[in-house]
C-alpha cells in the first residue's frame, strides 16, 4: 500500500463521488465521505453501498476482504472538517468553478494541508489555481471515468505539482489498480475533447431523421462506442454542463450546436427502456 497516503476523503458522493470513495475503501484505504445533500449521507450510503457490492459480487468483481474493508473503513462525516485529516482527498462535486473553489476555502479554513485531487470532466486545472485558494504543489487533477469501478484508466493533470506530491498520487493509483495517463491542462482533456463531439454529433443526426438505434448499430458496426446507450449512463445534464464549459474555455461552437441537448437536460430521459429504443 502507499506509505505516503492512508487516510483519504472524497467530497460530493454523486454517482462518480460515490464510486470513487467506494473504490478507495474496497482497496484498503480508510475513507472519509461527505455531502452537503443530507439526503445521499447516512442511511442511504449504507444501502447503496450494499447495493454496489451485491452487484460487483454478482459478477465476480470483489474479494471478500474487500467486502470487509467497505463495512469498515467506508466512514461518513458529518460536515467538511470531519475531512480535514485526511492525507488525500478528492473533490467530486458538481462542474462548477464557483462550487469547486468554495470547497477548496473552506478545507483550508479548517486546516487541511494534505494532497487535493479534483474529478472533473471540463475544469482546467489552471482555472481552479488562478485565484490562489489552492496550493499548486498539492493539486492535481484525476479525471475517472463513469463506470469508475470498471474502467482502469484515469486521466491525470499535475502540471507544476512537487515531484514527490506527484509519485504519490501516481503510486496511489497504481495501488487502486488504475493505470494514470497524464494529459495537457485543456478543458475536457483528452476523453472529452473526443467524447463530446462524437455525443453532439449524434444528437444532431437525430435531429435530421435518423432513429437512435440507426445511429448505434452503425457505430457498432464500425467497432465504435454506441453513442446512446452510453448516454444512459452519461446522462444528457452532465453532457450540458460538460460541453458549456467545454465551450466557455475553448471556444469551440460545435459543442454548443444542438438544440435537443439543452431540452433533454431538463428531464435526462433515457434513450433505452427495457434495452429498446425510447419512442
Amino acid at each position: 500500500m502507499n506509505n505516503q497516503i492512508k487516510t483519504v476523503g472524497v467530497i460530493g458522493l454523486g454517482v462518480m463521488g460515490f464510486d470513487i470513495a467506494f473504490l478507495y475503501a474496497m482497496k484498503g484505504f480508510r475513507t472519509l465521505v461527505y455531502d452537503a445533500a443530507k439526503s445521499l449521507m447516512m442511511d442511504s450510503l449504507t444501502d447503496r453501498r450494499e447495493q454496489t457490492i451485491d452487484r460487483l459480487k454478482k459478477r465476480n468483481r470483489i474479494a471478500d476482504q474487500e467486502i470487509d474493508n467497505l463495512r469498515t473503513l467506508f466512514i461518513p462525516t458529518s460536515n467538511l472538517a470531519g475531512l480535514a485529516e485526511a492525507d488525500l482527498i478528492t473533490e467530486a462535486v458538481s462542474e462548477n468553478a464557483r462550487t469547486k473553489l468554495a470547497v477548496y476555502k473552506t478545507l483550508r479554513d479548517t486546516g487541511f494541508n494534505g494532497l487535493l485531487t479534483t474529478n472533473t470532466s471540463s475544469v482546467t486545472r489552471a482555472t481552479l489555481l488562478s485565484v490562489g485558494i489552492v496550493n499548486s504543489h498539492k493539486f492535481a487533477l484525476t479525471h475517472f471515468f463513469n463506470p469508475v469501478l470498471y474502467t482502469r484508466m484515469v486521466e491525470v493533470v499535475m502540471d507544476d505539482m512537487d515531484a514527490a506530491n506527484q509519485e504519490s498520487i501516481l503510486e496511489f493509483l497504481k495501488t487502486l489498480g488504475r493505470q494514470a495517463v497524464a494529459t495537457q491542462d485543456i478543458s475536457g482533456f483528452v476523453s472529452n475533447g473526443i467524447l463530446m463531439v462524437y455525443a453532439v454529433m449524434a444528437l444532431r443526426l437525430l435531429e435530421c431523421g435518423a432513429r437512435i438505434e440507426q445511429v448505434d448499430q452503425a457505430a457498432k458496426e464500425l467497432k465504435l462506442l454506441p453513442p446512446f446507450i452510453s448516454f444512459d449512463s452519461w446522462k444528457p445534464s452532465i453532457v450540458e454542463d460538460v460541453t458549456r464549459i467545454m465551450f466557455e474555455l475553448r471556444g469551440d461552437e460545435f459543442l454548443r450546436s444542438s438544440k435537443l441537448l439543452a431540452r433533454l437536460a431538463d428531464g435526462n430521459p433515457k434513450f433505452y427502456v427495457e434495452q429498446k429504443p425510447n419512442p
